[in-house]
C-alpha cells in the first residue's frame, strides 16, 4: 500500500504503546484500524498471496468449491461470495481478505505472540473513498474474482496491459465488451446480484479496501474486527487517495509485560475468541500438566 512508513519507539509498556496510538489518531482524521503480527518480518498481505502459496492462489477457485462442496451446510445461509470469503478466513482457509481490527488493544494482543521476535502493529488511515461495506458493488467484484481460473486471470493482466494504452474515459466501455474475462465475472457477480449492470470499473479490481462487515459473527464482533480486502495486487494502485500504512516494532523483550497488562484490561484469550472450540483449547491448556 501507498504512504508506508515505520514508527520507531521502545515500547516497554501499554501506556507506551497507547501514547503512539493518540499521536497517530490526532494527526490523521480518515477511519483508523489496526493489524498486530507476532513477527516484524511477516508480510502485511493476506495468507493467500503469500508466496508459500503461490499454488493455492493458483487453484483459487477449486479450492473454494472443494471446502463448500464438503461442508454444504455450512454455508447454506452466505448469499455472496463476500460472505463465503469471511467464513473460510474463520475456518482457516487462506483467502483475499485480511484480518483488522478498530481496536489497538486487540491489535497488541497478536503482536505480543512469539514472544521470542519482535512484533508489529500496522496501523491503517482509510480515506472514505477506501471505504465500501459488505454489499458494495465494488466488494462484489473483488470478491468474485475468487471465482475465477488462473487462465481467467492471466486473460486480467492482458486486458490491463492493453487498456493502460487506451485512454481512461474509455476503459469501463471497452473493458466490459471487448473481454470474455469481464463477462465471465459479471455471470458469478449476477448470481449474487442479478440487477448489475456490464459497467465493471477495471481500476476496482487493482487495489484494496477496508470493508466494513456484518456483524453477525460472535469473533469479528468480539475483535472489533473488519476486512482489507484485497484485489489483484499488493499495493494500493488506483488513483485518489491512498491507504496510509504504519507500522510499529514491538520488542521481544517487551512482549510478556505487554500480554500481562492488555489481559489485565479485559484483553483475553476467552474474550477475543469466544467460540467454544477455542474456549476448550484454552481450558485444556491451563490444565496440561495434569495430562
Amino acid at each position: 500500500m501507498q504512504g508506508f512508513e515505520e514508527i520507531f519507539v521502545d515500547v516497554k509498556r501499554t501506556e507506551d504503546f497507547l501514547q503512539v496510538i493518540f499521536d497517530y489518531t490526532e494527526k490523521y482524521e480518515d477511519l483508523k484500524c489496526y493489524r498486530g503480527q507476532g513477527s516484524y518480518e511477516w508480510k502485511n498481505i493476506p495468507s493467500l498471496l503469500r508466496d508459500d502459496n503461490a499454488q493455492l492462489l493458483d487453484n483459487e477457485k477449486s479450492a473454494i468449491r472443494e471446502l463448500i462442496t464438503i461442508h454444504p451446510e455450512e454455508f447454506s445461509k452466505d448469499g455472496t461470495m463476500f460472505d463465503r470469503l469471511v467464513r473460510m478466513q474463520h475456518f482457516g482457509l487462506p483467502t483475499r481478505l485480511l484480518d483488522v481490527t478498530r481496536n489497538p488493544l486487540i491489535a497488541l494482543y497478536f503482536a505480543t505472540d512469539s514472544q521470542d521476535k519482535d512484533g508489529s502493529i500496522i496501523c491503517y488511515s482509510v480515506p472514505e473513498e477506501k471505504q465500501k461495506f459488505y454489499d458494495s458493488d465494488t466488494i462484489s467484484c473483488l470478491a468474485n474474482l475468487s471465482n475465477l481460473t488462473a487462465k481467467d486471470k492471466d486473460d486480467l493482466f492482458t486486458a490491463f496491459e492493453l487498456l493502460v494504452v487506451q485512454e481512461q474515459k474509455y476503459w469501463i466501455r471497452n473493458f466490459n465488451h471487448d473481454y470474455d474475462v469481464s463477462k465471465r465475472l459479471l455471470h458469478f457477480i449476477r448470481q449474487e446480484k442479478p440487477y448489475f449492470e456490464p459497467k465493471i470499473d477495471p481500476s476496482d479490481l487493482l487495489g484494496n479496501y477496508y470493508v466494513h462487515p456484518k456483524l453477525n459473527n460472535p469473533r469479528i464482533i468480539a475483535q472489533s474486527g473488519g476486512f482489507m480486502m484485497f484485489g489483484l495486487f499488493y499495493d494500493n494502485t488506483q488513483s485518489g487517495k491512498p491507504i496510509l500504512e504504519y507500522k510499529i516494532r514491538i520488542p521481544a523483550k517487551s512482549k510478556t509485560r505487554l500480554r500481562r497488562e492488555i489481559e489485565l484490561l479485559g484483553i483475553t484469550d476467552s474474550a477475543i475468541f469466544p467460540d467454544l472450540e477455542r474456549a476448550a483449547k484454552r481450558i485444556r491448556s491451563r490444565y496440561s500438566n495434569f495430562e
